[in-house]
């Protein structure tokens, strides 16, 4: 699934400027990729690598159900 950048930033509540380094920061090392709408050149999308899948299963797994 693709999310736009913009909706990453509404939903997580902190500024864009500290979303896009930490894009770049999971991009870099290889958990997501960007990709330009081609509708839009202003918009871009953000979505996960089978890494990233990875890692984020991991993660939940290690946190166990939520109550």
């Amino acid at each position: 699934m693709e999310i736009q950048v913009s909706s990453v930033c509404i939903e997580a509540g902190v500024p864009s400027t500290t979303i896009l380094r930490w894009i770049a920061r999971l991009e870099k090392e290889g958990l997501l990729y960007r990709k330009a709408d081609r509708g839009d050149a202003r918009r871009r999308f953000v979505r996960l690598t089978d890494e990233g899948h990875a890692v984020m299963r991991r993660v939940l797994r290690a946190i166990g159900p939520i109550s």
